[in-house]
């Protein structure tokens, strides 16, 4: 790229000079020679931005069209006693072409500047009411749990009389609730992350096994009374991504399908190849998503009509977050139970695969 305004007027007239002769030699009138040079001028003073060529170059052009092809040529002297005119109408034209050009060019400029700052405005704005809306379902949704966790172990610790059944009982529930607001932060802390551009992707080579092992080890303190069934490939899958990132993605949709899914019902996670890809899916037999709710499900914050259950509605949108820094897609679709199915897909990595 030529840096140098100056010699980017140099080559553009010498160009123009250049194309001038070609057309000379075809026999093209003087008049359309002239529009040669001021098509070198527009194009000059779209590409620079020194406004000591667009006052020189006038100049130049005028000069150039002169020496070259004006008789007698090679010389400043004219013999035609037109040429003056035409050289005052060719600078005139000149001079105008360049200001118009340069003031589109600044009015694009312009206006390119008021689009960035209308974006960032409603970017800030944006970020501010996200944040708005954290802490205010933050204390809302946190202050329940919080509630019951401080009031159960006042409960066993002043309590002296409780039997040791009921103590268990107190406890077991303020630990359920210490557990989801683990999994609330984790998750408003992903949210945060995503928002920022600060999700980093760890990459590794992973294998599929140690990732639902994993997960039905942490998920088993969450699953109350639903029966959580896995089916997986005997052949060694090979996954390439984030083996915390995808964790949390898979735990999330599993608390979702616990939330959705009957009493005592049935969850499935699955895992299984396709060509060069593997396919996770958490499927319920609950209720399945509404009409209502599919365009939105996958929004921050939205919970769903008549989801009476407590969380921020943080859990899908994650999902989709973190999967599509992976290059993959979270999708929904009926399961074979009639309840909802969300699926998405990771590259199988086929070398370590076929180990």
């Amino acid at each position: 790229m030529i840096k140098s305004p100056h010699v980017f007027v140099f080559i553009m007239f010498a160009l123009a000079t250049l194309i001038g002769f070609l057309l000379d030699l075809i026999g093209v009138q003087e008049a359309n020679l002239i529009m040669v040079y001021i098509l070198a001028v527009i194009i000059i003073a779209i590409y620079t931005h020194s406004y000591r060529v667009m006052i020189y170059s006038p100049f130049v052009v005028v000069a150039l069209f002169n020496f070259f092809f004006t008789e007698p040529r090679y010389t400043f002297s004219t013999e035609d006693n037109q040429y003056p005119f035409t050289f005052a109408m060719m600078f005139l034209i000149t001079i105008i072409s360049t200001s118009m050009t340069i003031r589109f060019k600044n009015q694009i400029e312009l206006n390119e500047l008021l689009v960035e700052e209308k974006q960032a405005i409603q970017l800030r704005a944006h970020t501010e009411q996200l944040r708005a809306t954290i802490l205010k379902s933050i204390s809302h949704d946190v202050r329940t749990p919080l509630m019951s966790i401080s009031g159960t172990l006042e409960t066993a610790l002043i309590n002296k009389k409780l039997s040791d059944s009921t103590r268990d009982t107190l406890l077991s529930g303020a630990y359920e609730d210490s557990l989801w607001m683990i999994r609330m932060i984790e998750n408003i802390l992903a949210v945060t992350k995503i928002q920022d551009e600060r999700l980093t992707i760890n990459a590794d080579i992973e294998s599929v096994d140690d990732i639902v092992v994993d997960v039905i080890r942490r998920f088993d303190k969450h699953r109350k009374n639903r029966h959580v069934l896995t089916e997986i490939p005997e052949r060694v899958l090979m996954v390439r991504g984030d083996p915390n990132l995808i964790v949390q993605v898979l735990m999330n949709l599993l608390e979702n399908a616990v939330k959705h899914a009957k009493e005592g019902g049935d969850i499935v996670l699955s895992v299984k190849a396709e060509a060069d890809e593997v396919v996770f899916s958490v499927e319920d037999d609950g209720p399945g998503v509404s009409s209502l709710d599919l365009p939105h499900m996958f929004e921050l914050f939205y919970t769903g009509h008549g989801d009476g259950s407590r969380g921020l509605g943080l859990g899908l949108a994650i999902c989709k977050s973190i999967l599509e820094a992976h290059d993959s897609q979270l999708t929904y679709s009926t399961s074979r139970f009639q309840g909802a199915k969300f699926t998405f897909k990771l590259a199988l990595i086929e070398e370590a695969a076929n180990e």
